[in-house]
């Protein structure tokens, strides 16, 4: 919440960047880590491609607006992380593949 409050896009939301601890109330607290790749914006933009022309982020859990190189916003971490949510209910990826291309083919289109 304080991440949205602050038009932070995290942009590689995975289960390897959600961590949980136990507070002394006897209750848990998620925590999100690793914003190598986040990005302050208070308006749509693209995702942000390497040298070699790829894009940052882990592809099984991307949404397709990294993928297709479109604007991102809120929703792009939203997208992600319902992904994380699908693997924690199954342990596997909801779009996975043979291959980085099979993996992306299998993301819906929007």
């Amino acid at each position: 919440m304080s991440a949205q409050e602050l038009n932070l896009l995290h942009r590689d939301i995975k289960p390897g960047n959600i961590m949980l601890t136990w507070l002394p109330s006897e209750r848990f607290q998620v925590k999100i880590l690793d914003f190598g790749l986040a990005k302050f914006s208070q308006v749509p933009s693209t995702q942000t491609l390497d040298q070699s022309g790829s894009f940052l982020g882990s592809i099984k859990y991307i949404a397709p607006e990294q993928i297709e190189v479109e604007p991102l916003d809120q929703r792009t971490d939203l997208y992600s992380l319902g992904c994380v949510y699908y693997f924690a209910l199954t342990q596997k990826p909801p779009f996975a593949g043979d291959s980085v291309a099979e993996t992306m083919t299998n993301h819906p289109a929007e």
